[in-house]
C-alpha cells in the first residue's frame, strides 16, 4: 500500500501515526480519523491477529498497518526510516500495558511496565521527530491516565501502572521544556475511565465517547498547551 502524506498534494487532510492500534482506544482513533479521510499509519505487535483493524484497512485504503513492538527500538528506527520522507501531523502514543501486582513486587514486571508505558513512547517520539517537525500541525499526544497523577493517588493498588504513567508525565513535561525550540505541541492526555480490556466493563465511558472528546481536544491544541496534562475534555489534570 502506498500512502500519500498530507502535504504531498496540498490536500486538506492529515497523516496520523497511532501506536497500539489493534483494539480499544487505538482502534477507536483509527476508526474516527479514517472516517474523516485522514491518512493513518496504524501499528500493533501482531497485525495478523488484529481482525478489526484489518477490516478497517479493507474498508479504507488510506490505512497502512505496520507490525511494531514499541519496545523493539531497532524496529522503531526501521519504521521511522521507512517513513522518512513523510510528514506526520499527529503522533498518538497510545500503546501501553496494565499489569497487576499479586503479592510481592516483581522487578521484571515492574520494569516492563515502566519501559512500555514511559520509556518506549519517548524513544519512538524521538525517532519520528523529523517527520513531525515537517508538519505545520506538529502535535504529539501521549495517552496517560489520572492514575499517573501523584496528587490524585488516593486509592490503593496499581503501583506498576501508576508509577509508569507518572514517569511518562514527567518525561513528557521535560521533553516539552527541552524541545520548546522545535515549536511542536506535546501533551499528556487522559482518556477518562473507558470500557476497554484495560478499563473494564464497569467504566464510565464508551470508547466512542472518549475518542469523540479527545479528538476535539487534540484539534484544539495550541502552543500554550505544550507540556500540559489534560483530560479528554481539555481540562488540566493535577500533576
Amino acid at each position: 500500500m502506498i500512502l500519500i502524506g498530507s502535504n504531498a498534494q496540498g490536500l486538506a487532510m492529515y497523516t496520523i501515526l497511532i501506536t497500539g492500534a489493534n483494539r480499544g482506544l487505538g482502534l477507536g482513533f483509527v476508526r474516527h480519523y479514517a472516517e474523516q479521510g485522514m491518512t493513518i499509519i496504524a501499528t500493533c505487535r501482531e497485525p495478523d491477529k488484529a481482525t478489526e483493524l484489518q477490516a478497517l484497512a479493507e474498508q479504507f485504503s488510506h490505512i497502512a498497518i505496520e507490525a511494531l513492538d514499541i519496545c523493539d527500538y531497532a524496529a522503531v528506527i526501521r519504521l521511522s526510516e521507512k517513513y522518512a520522507d513523510y510528514c506526520i501531523d499527529i503522533l498518538i502514543n497510545n500503546a501501553g500495558i496494565l499489569v497487576s501486582v499479586n503479592t510481592a513486587y516483581d522487578a521484571e514486571t515492574w520494569l516492563k511496565s515502566l519501559e512500555t508505558n514511559a520509556v518506549a513512547p519517548m524513544i519512538l517520539t524521538q525517532a519520528f521527530l523529523p517527520q513531525v517537525k515537517r508538519s505545520a500541525i506538529h502535535k504529539v499526544v501521549f495517552i496517560s491516565s489520572s492514575y499517573g497523577s501523584i496528587e490524585l493517588a488516593t486509592a490503593e493498588g496499581s503501583i506498576y501502572y501508576r508509577s509508569a504513567k507518572a514517569a511518562l508525565n514527567m518525561a513528557v513535561r521535560r521533553f516539552a521544556l527541552d524541545y520548546t525550540y522545535l515549536e511542536i505541541t506535546a501533551v499528556c492526555l487522559c482518556p477518562g475511565w473507558v470500557r476497554t480490556d484495560m478499563g473494564g466493563v464497569n467504566a464510565e465511558l464508551s470508547v466512542d465517547d472518549s475518542i469523540a472528546a479527545m479528538v476535539t481536544t487534540i484539534a484544539g491544541l495550541e502552543s500554550e498547551h505544550h507540556g500540559q496534562f489534560l483530560n479528554q475534555y481539555g481540562d488540566f489534570v493535577p500533576w
